[in-house]
């Protein structure tokens, strides 16, 4: 055992009778630093350290050993936290976490290797032992040595020095929670393992599960013991700083951005999932999918060009005012009004160009039909439907919104889907995929399957060119009326999508393409499907999405899930949680090439280098595709403000940005498809001439960076929805991620136990749900609407009363066997909150990527990709003490400013 005699102290240690030494694990271990040259600290006196050497400018190059009692006036120090203090010349200094902590039954030995900070300046500093914790009697416990004079000798200095305070103490702090937390998950990770990988085995599930819960609590309260004593030996001012600046948190939807992070494990986050549905008023008069090829005046004529078309009869009350508008200008329309009995009255009743839209139906007018033509050109009715129109009653422009009979929906007529945070699609679809050609050449033209439902189609046409979705192959469809969507190409009128149909006893029954739509109270079936292309005509890079779907789906293209909403059990999809840092161009695996004379090759960390001579100004080299909609490789630009330099920037054909550097902003979330090199001057050569391209959120240029991203995928089986503030999250609790279900998704088809409540209210009938979901709540439904209240009944409309019941409305139906006759031919889908809600922990291999991912110092960007609506997020994150003290300063300068 040591006393406190110096000499006698070493001759104990250099004879090797002393204890057994035990390593702490509070500390952090680098066993290549050692010095035997042992400094020991004699009662609160620090010996001498005059042979230990330091160097201006020099940084973690000298390590300085101590030896101190462990025990003083009975405490234990071991149980405590040693600190090494040192302040310059100036004032300023810090803290450091000892390193190489050993102890036996009556001595502590440590090292110190000496930070950058300590030696910006030549001279003496002074250096303290610190000790800090919690004394017996619950008060803070401080114990301190005298200072010690420690010279730092003159040195060469390049530059300006190292001027940041220094946060040594703070990353051994970080990395020893993390090491706590890295044995605490082993034991989660091995729990989950033994429960989804070895559910056959309850034993090893349950001692893996005992294991876990012991560890995660153990490295809870030691957290948490780390915590008081941390923040209790904080007490200075420029400490406290340190203290309340080490976690911050942020928010927003679908992507948060910070500008203060360090580099560290993410310590918390929250995604929350939301829920939308497209409900209409029924002020929508025209129904677009109605409108017909009527061509008036053949094919135009003699003051003229044009080709008309015109809508189907629409109701209108004489003597009421209209307005119809369009998406743009770009097409003149004329309204033509008729009789009860449709008989035309009069001529044309008013030039809509002149009057922007704005007219009064006539004396005994019943109904008007609209006509569109395109000045000067062919107008097939894809186009219309691009033009949005909207027709509504009254002087007042309304916003778009789909037809639905003139009536609210969702109803039963006018369903509307109801899309969560991963929706991929509504299981609208019913063409097929994969589909039956591949890439195929015919008559000059060449379709390319893009393997996501698009295809691509280049060539001149020298004669009719078929693409075939399916061949002669029988495939069921629901009865109802069926109609064609995809994105048209240039030429529309040129290719199209069509779709031949057949009833159950094989007789043909039409022909499904552009405009038209075919009606059927049985079951279809689709037999041959195709894109045909005119012949003679030359088409590049038109990518369309074909979709043959239900005339009630009014929502935008959406992938082939066999029918079924997707995410779904049959068809999982992935949600991606993306950190990136302030880079957002990842050219990582962008190609170079040649043109104009100059060579362009993409370096590994993003740049690129030219070299040759040009021979115009402006180089036609592509990273990432070309103007196709299509392109190899693309990322989404979310709405907002950004600066860029050294690249060009494309959506399709239109240039993003200003053509050179600069500031700029985009309204809506855009793909970038194409990335091209900047124009160089004509006749100039280039040898490995570099640059170096940038996108930054922000409306200032940042220093340039490598592209630097880590991705975690949680697979969804099941939307993630929300009613209000009612949210099924994706969050971490007590170290494990999960799934928190605050709702369900539940399909009525009948087989649920309906009862007639139309003595109350007529079409009312209730099925009870207590104790399962919540009282007098809202909820979601595909078919129904929402009523003023949970209790107030009204037609076409559904909640939870304070009775416990889901209650509809429907006056289709009499009684409860029609009803469930009626659930049963056409299931109601509905989103309800639950009373109880549930947890499901993630799979042990998301667990591990989601605790992989880190922020980046500096501006961070943290982006939810999935389908459906954006989620809410919340982060907590680690933030950057410097950039915190710089803001800290910076805010009290200005105080002081203006209090002089």
């Amino acid at each position: 055992m040591y006393t406190n005699n110096l000499d006698d102290a070493f001759s104990t240690f250099a004879s090797g009778s002393t204890e057994e030494w035990v390593k702490s694990d509070k500390y952090m271990d680098y066993p290549e630093y050692h010095d035997e040259e042992y400094t020991y600290i004699e009662g609160r006196t620090i010996g001498d350290i005059t042979a230990q050497v330091s160097v201006q400018g020099e940084a973690y190059s000298q390590y300085i050993s101590f030896m101190i009692d462990r025990y003083y006036d009975g405490i234990d120090l071991i149980g405590m936290s040693i600190w090494i203090h040192y302040e310059l010349k100036d004032g300023s200094g810090s803290e450091d976490s000892p390193v190489n902590v050993m102890y036996n039954d009556s001595t502590i030995r440590f090292g110190w290797v000496i930070p950058e900070k300590a030696t910006q300046q030549s001279g003496d500093i002074k250096i303290g032992v610190w000790v800090n914790g919690t004394a017996p009697n619950t008060k803070a416990y401080i114990l301190k040595t005298e200072e010690k004079i420690y010279t730092i000798h003159p040195g060469l200095i390049p530059g300006s020095g190292i001027t940041q305070p220094d946060q040594t103490w703070f990353e051994n702090f970080v990395v020893q929670m993390n090491n706590k937390v890295s044995t605490a998950q082993g034991y989660a990770d091995d729990a989950q393992a033994s429960r989804t990988e070895a559910a056959g085995s309850a034993t090893a599930a349950a001692q893996s599960a005992t294991a876990s819960a012991q560890a995660l609590q153990d490295n809870k309260d030691y957290v948490e013991s780390q915590k008081e004593t941390f923040v209790g030996y904080n007490r200075r001012e420029t400490d406290i700083k340190y203290a309340n600046a080490l976690v911050g948190s942020a928010s927003g939807t679908g992507r948060v951005n910070i500008g203060d992070a360090w580099e560290a494990p993410i310590p918390g986050m929250d995604i929350s999932g939301r829920s939308e549905q497209f409900s209409t008023t029924g002020a929508q008069l025209l129904d677009v999918n109605a409108v017909g090829n009527y061509y008036i005046n053949g094919q135009g004529n003699a003051s003229s060009n044009n080709i008309w078309i015109a809508t189907d009869y629409i109701p209108v009350v004489a003597g009421q005012q209209y307005k119809l508008t369009t998406k743009d200008d770009k097409y003149l329309n004329a309204v033509v009004p008729f009789d009860i009995d449709k008989k035309l009255i009069g001529t044309i009743l008013v030039n809509l160009a002149q009057t922007k839209g704005l007219f009064t139906a006539p004396e005994n007018a019943a109904y008007i039909r609209i006509r569109f033509y395109n000045d000067g050109g062919d107008f097939p009715v894809s186009m219309l439907e691009d033009a949005m129109p909207m027709l509504n009653a009254g002087a007042t422009p309304l916003p778009w919104e789909p037809y639905t009979g003139g009536k609210p929906s969702p109803s039963p007529e006018y369903p509307q889907p109801i899309k969560g945070t991963g929706t991929v699609s509504t299981g609208a679809n019913l063409l097929p995929y994969p589909y039956n050609d591949k890439t195929k050449v015919m008559n000059g033209i060449t379709f390319t399957d893009n393997g996501n439902g698009s295809v691509t189609i280049n060539g001149t046409s020298t004669g009719v060119a078929d693409f075939n979705f399916t061949a002669s192959s029988k495939v069921p469809l629901s009865k109802g009326t069926l109609k064609s969507l995809y994105s048209s190409p240039e030429k529309a009128e040129e290719v199209w999508c069509q779709y031949d149909i057949y009833d159950g006893g094989g007789t043909y029954l039409g022909t499904v393409q552009g405009g038209q739509t075919i009606q059927s109270d049985d079951m279809m079936y689709l037999w041959l499907a195709r894109i045909r292309v005119k012949s003679g005509i030359t088409v590049t890079n038109a990518t369309i999405r074909p979709m043959l779907c239900l005339d009630s789906h009014h929502g935008t293209w959406e992938p082939y899930t066999g029918g079924k909403p997707s995410p779904s059990a049959e068809y999982p999809q992935p949600l991606d949680v993306t950190v990136t840092g302030a880079q957002l161009l990842d050219l990582t695996h962008a190609q170079g090439g040649t043109n104009g004379g100059i060579t362009i090759v993409v370096n590994k960390d993003g740049s690129y280098t030219c070299s040759g001579t040009a021979t115009n100004s402006d180089i036609n080299v592509w990273f990432l595709g070309k103007y196709m909609e299509e392109a190899p490789t693309q990322f989404i630009l979310k709405s907002g403000t950004y600066y860029k330099s050294g690249i060009r920037l494309f959506n399709g054909r239109k240039i993003i940005g200003p053509i050179f550097d600069g500031e700029f902003t985009i309204a809506e979330d855009t793909p970038v498809t194409g990335v091209r090199a900047l124009q160089l001057e004509s006749g100039k050569t280039y040898s490995n001439y570099t640059v170096y391209p940038m996108i930054n959120a922000g409306s200032t240029a940042l220093p340039w960076q490598p592209y630097e991203s880590c991705t975690a995928t949680v697979t969804l089986t099941e939307p993630l929805h929300g009613i209000g503030d009612v949210r099924d999250r994706i969050m971490c609790r007590d170290g494990v991620w999960g799934i928190e279900q605050q709702t369900a998704q539940i399909i009525l088809n009948g087989s649920e136990n309906w009862n007639d409540y139309q003595s109350t209210f007529n079409g009312l009938f209730g099925y009870n749900v207590r104790n399962r979901y919540k009282t007098q709540s809202f909820i979601f439904s595909d078919y129904y609407g929402r009523p003023k209240s949970p209790s107030s009944y009204e037609e076409n409309k559904a909640a939870i009363d304070n009775y416990a019941n889901v209650w509809i409305v429907d006056k289709r139906y009499t009684d409860v066997a029609a009803l469930k006759n009626g659930l049963k031919n056409n299931p109601i889908t509905i989103v309800a909150e639950l009373v109880t809600p549930t947890w499901e922990p993630l799979p042990s291999d998301t667990q591990s990527t989601l605790n992989a991912l880190t922020t980046y110092t500096g501006t961070t960007h943290v982006t939810i990709t999935a389908g459906g609506p954006e989620p809410d997020v919340g982060l907590g994150y680690v933030m950057d003490t410097n950039i915190v003290i710089a803001e800290l300063k910076k805010l009290i300068e200005g105080m002081q400013s203006a209090k002089s």
